[in-house]
Formats: C-alpha cells, sequence, structure tokens
C-alpha cells in the first residue's frame, strides 16, 4: 500500500514538471512569435506597401495562433482542476 502511494506522489510530481514544462514551451513560442511580429510591423512602418503588410500580418497570426493554443492549455488545465496551471 505505501509503495503505491509512493509511486502515486511519484507521478503526481512528474505530471505537474510536465505541465511546466508545456506551460513554459507554450510561453516561450508565444513570446517568440509576438517578438516576430512586432519587427515585421516595424518593417512595415518604415517601408509601407503590400509585402511588409502582407509580412506583418503573417507574423501577428502565427502569434495570434499562438496565444489562442497557450490561452486553451491554461483553461483546459484549469478547469481540469489542476492548480499549477495558475
Amino acid at each position: 500500500m505505501l509503495d503505491g502511494a509512493l509511486s502515486a506522489r511519484h507521478l503526481d510530481r512528474d505530471d505537474r514538471l510536465g505541465a511546466a514544462w508545456v506551460l513554459y514551451e507554450l510561453q516561450f513560442v508565444r513570446r517568440k512569435a509576438q517578438a516576430e511580429a512586432t519587427l515585421a510591423y516595424q518593417a512595415w512602418s518604415r517601408h509601407p506597401g503590400r509585402d511588409g503588410y502582407t509580412v506583418y500580418r503573417a507574423a501577428q497570426d502565427r502569434a495570434d495562433a499562438a496565444q489562442d493554443e497557450l490561452a486553451a492549455w491554461v483553461c483546459d488545465r484549469l478547469s481540469a482542476g489542476e492548480p499549477e496551471a495558475r
């Protein structure tokens, strides 16, 4: 019985570490995508035109998608009652 409790505790810790890693990765991807969008916006602002705007919008769309993924993951974790997503 004690071995089972220790194993469950170990798995819970591993789950928390895994969740923390996923959260970190999603945050990193979102920040990187937003930084690229900001650079693309700045370039478009300096040199207006259709091509620059297209590059900016594509970068911003990627940043928006990364934000949506992060938000969905956190909402899923919270709705499952997992406090480490807070």
